[in-house]
């Protein structure tokens, strides 16, 4: 995969459309998986469009301009890059987060508390994911959030579709990698294409939903962006859509649980399986 400081020389190429079929593949598996990177590409695609229209509106916007700008910053990158007892430069940074695990998953399965949720966890998923590896450290805890993700995302009322969905988005939102590249996937096996699923992350439009669930969807994902702000409006749709007290409350119920996990992965630096990556 692309590191984090090709991705940065490439970025402006990306954005203009000049990169090969395969280029753009690479490119776009590398922003699926680290969130820094994201960030950099949309912050540049947004100084670019704000430039253009500042400056066309006084001086003329030029490509001359814009190629003497990135060399600027090119160049204060490397200077700050070569200084003795410097930071590490923002690829360098980038790079470690993407790749670097601060907190180990458990191997062991000793207690017998963490036996019996990695066993449930096994049957419904196969396999045991890091995430509940991570707290299997604390066996208590473990069987907290299994039970609560058993509960919202095994069972309830609102489909699996809608939950999954909500859970990608959050977790795109809150550039939470992990859990963006395990709802994707999950997203998939529950019938949703790839096409579908990229459209979903680059728009936040998800027709592969109800219109009831649609509703759902943006109501969570504004309470998760802007809790103390949220729009009545967006209560009120979900309602005229036909969601009850019920389903609103399991939907957000999802959203905050997924809204903690992020924070607790990211926070952790816990990694993401080599098989799964390998898959996505």
């Amino acid at each position: 995969m692309l590191k984090c400081h090709e991705i940065t020389a490439m970025a402006s190429d990306w954005l203009d459309g000049q990169l090969t079929f395969g280029e753009r593949l690479r490119v776009q598996t590398h922003l699926w998986m680290c969130r820094h990177c994201r960030h950099f590409v949309d912050g540049l695609a947004t100084t670019r469009d704000l430039a253009s229209h500042h400056i066309a509106g006084e001086a003329g916007y030029s490509m001359d301009f814009e190629q003497r700008l990135q060399q600027r910053l090119s160049e204060r990158l490397a200077s700050e890059s070569d200084e003795p007892g410097a930071a590490p430069s923002t690829a360098q940074a980038d790079s470690s987060a993407c790749n670097d695990a601060v907190f180990l998953p458990l191997e062991g399965e000793e207690d017998a508390r963490v036996q019996a949720v990695f066993a449930e966890i096994r049957e419904r998923e196969g396999y045991v994911p890091n995430l509940f590896r991570s707290y299997a450290h604390n066996p208590e805890q473990l069987e907290q959030v299994w039970g609560r993700v058993r509960t919202l995302m095994f069972g309830g009322q609102l489909s699996a579709r809608l939950k999954n969905a909500i859970a990608l988005m959050v977790s795109h939102d809150n550039g939470c990698d992990y859990c963006v590249v395990h709802h994707r996937r999950f997203l998939r096996h529950l019938g949703v294409s790839t096409s579908e699923v990229k459209q979903f992350l680059a728009t936040a439009e998800a027709t592969f939903l109800t219109h009831c669930e649609q509703a759902l969807l943006r109501l969570t994902r504004e309470a998760n962006r802007n809790p103390h702000h949220v729009p009545p409006e967006l209560l009120e749709e979900a309602r005229q859509a036909g969601a009850s007290d019920s389903d609103i409350i399991e939907a957000m119920s999802t959203m905050e649980l997924y809204s903690g996990i992020n924070r607790m992965l990211d926070t952790l630096h816990i990694p993401l399986e080599p098989g799964i990556a390998a898959e996505s």
